[in-house]
């Protein structure tokens, strides 16, 4: 009975150890947590890291589940915190953990932060971090999962760190020799903008030089790029197999804030073997255009060569330029030295003609204080040759001090301008220095010359082009902080002196014009008839086609303003004043008709000393106040427009007036329009006989004022009656009769005396044109008027003589 109680009772004691036992095993990972086992973790992590390190705040074990950390940091080599996830866990249980079993693991963590950074020597801290976990043949497989956390990457190539606000990420690590494999797909959320990377790398192909197989995918989708205003997609595949690589791109840009964006394009095949390369298909897709090529080279560790050959087409009207060019860049220590050699020239249109463009330079790159030295640059370009040497030092505030010369060819450029100009045309002049100096302190035109001072310009020894000769004169302009400016100009301009004093500035659009103002002036210059058509018949017409001129003239502007490289701004905008000094001249085709019409003199010897006020606005030559004297009594005038295109828009006046020192009011004056072309001017005729009747009236009516021995008088003041076929002179009137002697009875009249006989009218030859026809018409109807009036005048001298109260005070 003893014995039995005894069994039994060991029996429950089992049983009670069993339950404790198991009781234990259940409560031992809630135990775990008041036993330093956390910190051992944490120390066999470190042991594996080193020289990185991990540190986490909590850790939840579990026989069944998955391990829990509440919040861990890994750090870098430098303690930096590469990874700082909020929460995680570890697909390993307890038992994995105290059995010591390597099964497939898996680390998840959601809503932390990976910030990744990539050294100057090109190492990149996450991988140096996990490179324990990525030997050659892990025994066992670990993959990371990071959901929703925040990513950047600092590279000290880039301007700033890459950021996106959401990452995805997914890096397979790989057992044994399985490749190492990752996804990563991030997304921006102000663009809505993603970015899918993924690849891999072997562990098995591997080339002589240790450089393992690798690919890579890019594949972005409306991608903001921080540095340019663009959101980029596509894809890039890139891969290196054997120490070959190939890349295979097929990229484009959209413009941001703007509408309708501009679209940007790029599709490249990238092979290389042994450090040569070649790119076939290079195609670059604007708006405007687009440029397409293939480029070959060699890129190794000594440096790197270049060749290629690209052609521009542009989508709209514009020429077709071809270019090809060449370059190198050697590795010496921290300095690489370059050569550059680019030409490029127009396969059609009117740039073909303009001749190559042509660059070589060469200098030394030094990445230690990162500062370039251009030894020599030489440029050749539409007819233009300059040089420049200098440094440019890349700081907070770039800094450059650059200087060469600027030799335009004078040779060709005459050449051009006598082809294009006139035959006579030509110009002369030396190579002339110019230099640049100072810092780049913005990024705005504004604040991006602010820093920065300079001066350039051309030595021009001799000029003559539509008969104005220039003499020698130092065209130049001067940078001082930021703002430019034109220094004054003092030469001889057809042996007239010739001063000029310009100034750049901004418009109220904000664009930059040049301007003249009062202080610029052109005195007492020299005429002569290829001056007088090409130039001064915009401002008096009367001299194109004039012969034998002789004079000078002087102008002085009111203003001038002339647009600076903007093609949409208002066109040159110039008031002045043109002042002639005795100009003598025959008239030409405009002048001659004008005379003709008028029938004076073909050919007469016209002299101007008047002052003419112009304008240049819209295309055209406003002027006013140009008086062509005529005889002692008459003045021609003119005022309106001239177009550049030589189209007339004016109106002649013709002022008849007394002799100087002479008695008499106005004569009258005669208005005409004026067409057509100075070549080929056009006088309505049709308006000539309307504004002949109103003339004639004034003329009458003033005549009678005057006495017809005044008008008389007057008329023989013109040069060759210039109212000859259009106005004819009656023969003189016969003598009134005598008033009735005294005595003679007061009902009594005196018998009048007979006119005189009329002298034979000659016979006038018949007019050729319609308007001398007319103006003929018109004349004899005058001379019918004429008579009427005198008819009226003799009927009331007689009825006068009759009059029985005529000479009676008392009557």
């Amino acid at each position: 009975m003893a014995k039995s109680r005894w069994k039994r009772g060991l029996a429950w004691l089992g049983v009670a150890l069993f339950i404790g036992l198991l009781g234990l095993g259940f409560m031992l990972p809630k135990l775990i947590a008041f036993l330093p086992v956390e910190q051992e973790v944490v120390r066999r992590a470190n042991l594996m890291l080193a020289p990185s390190g991990l540190w986490l705040d909590h850790l939840d074990l579990s026989w069944t589940e998955p391990t829990r950390i509440d919040h861990f940091i890994l750090y870098d080599a430098q303690g930096d915190a590469v990874v700082d996830g909020v929460e995680a866990t570890l697909s390993w249980t307890l038992i994995d953990i105290l059995l010591g079993r390597r099964p497939p693991a898996v680390f998840e963590f959601e809503y932390g932060k990976l910030d990744i950074e990539r050294a100057a020597d090109g190492s990149v801290d996450l991988y140096e971090t996990l490179r324990p976990f990525v030997s050659d043949r892990p025994t066992w497989r670990l993959t990371i999962v990071v959901k929703k956390a925040e990513l950047q990457f600092r590279d000290a190539s880039l301007p700033r760190p890459f950021h996106a606000d959401e990452a995805n990420v997914v890096l397979d690590l790989g057992q044994g020799a399985s490749p190492v494999t990752w996804d990563l797909k991030l997304l921006d959320r102000k663009s809505s903008g993603r970015l899918a990377i993924s690849g891999e790398r072997s562990r098995t192909q591997v080339d002589a030089r240790g450089r393992h197989d690798l690919s890579l995918k890019v594949a972005p989708a409306g991608w903001p790029l921080e540095d340019l205003p663009v959101d980029l997609s596509g894809k890039l595949d890139a891969a290196l197999v054997s120490g070959r690589w190939r890349i295979e791109t097929d990229l484009n840009a959209r413009g941001r804030e703007v509408q309708n964006p501009p679209a940007y394009g790029l599709k490249c095949l990238f092979n290389a073997s042994d450090g040569a390369f070649k790119a076939d298909g290079l195609l670059v897709s604007v708006p405007a255009g687009r440029l397409s090529g293939q480029a070959e080279g060699k890129l190794d560790e000594a440096g790197a060569s270049l060749d290629f050959s690209l052609q521009a087409d542009p989508s709209a009207s514009g020429p077709k330029i071809a270019i090809d060019g060449k370059g190198a860049l050697h590795r010496k220590s921290n300095a690489w030295p370059f050569e550059v050699d680019v030409h490029s020239r127009a396969l059609s249109g009117d740039a073909a003609s303009a001749g190559p463009v042509d660059v070589v330079a060469s200098g030394v790159y030094h990445a230690g204080n990162k500062r370039l030295e251009l030894a020599s640059c030489a440029i050749q370009a539409l007819n233009l040759a300059a040089t420049a040497a200098g440094s440019l030092e890349h700081a907070s505030k770039p800094a450059l001090d650059f200087q060469g010369t600027i030799t335009p060819d004078y040779a060709a450029l005459s050449r051009r301008m006598a082809a294009e100009i006139e035959p006579g045309a030509r110009i002369a002049g030396h190579a002339r220095g110019w230099r640049l100096k100072g810092t780049i302190e913005g990024t705005t035109p504004e604040t991006l010359l602010a820093g920065l001072s300079g001066e350039a310009g051309l030595a021009i020894d001799a000029l003559d082009v539509f008969g104005m000769r220039l003499s020698s004169v130092d065209l130049s302009g001067k940078l001082e902080q930021g703002k430019a400016a034109v220094n004054p100009i003092d030469a001889r301009l057809n042996g007239g002196r010739l001063h000029l004093e310009p100034r750049i500035e901004r418009n109220e659009a904000g664009a930059f014009v040049l301007r003249l103002d009062q202080a610029s002036y052109l005195e007492n210059a020299a005429v002569d008839e290829v001056v007088s058509h090409r130039v001064l018949a915009f401002v008096a017409p009367v001299l194109e086609g004039a012969t034998r001129v002789d004079g000078k003239v002087s102008v002085k502007l009111k203003h001038a303003t002339f647009p600076l490289g903007d093609r949409t701004a208002k066109a040159p905008d110039v008031t002045g004043d043109v002042l002639f000094d005795d100009l003598k001249f025959l008239p030409g085709p405009l002048a001659s008709e004008l005379f003709a019409l008028l029938g004076a003199q073909p050919k007469p010897l016209l002299v101007l000393r008047d002052q003419v006020d112009f304008e240049i606005a819209g295309g055209k030559v406003i002027q006013r106040g140009l008086k062509i004297p005529v005889g002692d009594a008459a003045a021609l005038g003119f005022e309106g427009t001239v177009g550049f295109d030589r189209t007339l828009d004016l109106q002649a006046s013709l002022t008849l007036g007394r002799k100087e020192g002479g008695a008499g009011p106005l004569a009258g004056t005669l208005t005409l329009p004026i067409k057509g072309t100075l070549d080929k001017p056009r006088i309505d005729g049709s308006a000539l006989a309307e504004r002949l009747k109103s003339f004639g009236i004034d003329l009458l009516q003033n005549g009678a004022a005057i006495g017809l021995g005044g008008l008389d008088r007057l008329l023989d003041g013109l040069p060759a009656n210039p109212f000859e076929g259009l106005f004819r002179r009656r023969a003189a009137r016969p003598p009134m009769a005598d008033p009735p002697p005294p005595g003679e009875e007061a009902g009594k009249r005196s018998t009048p005396r007979p006119p005189a006989p009329r002298p034979p009218t000659p016979r006038t030859a018949v007019p050729r044109t319609q308007a001398e026809r007319r103006a003929m018409r018109e004349a004899r109807k005058q001379e019918r008027l004429e008579k009427k009036a005198e008819r009226k005048a003799r009927a009331k001298a007689a009825n006068d003589s009759n009059d029985p109260t005529d000479g009676d005070p008392d009557a």
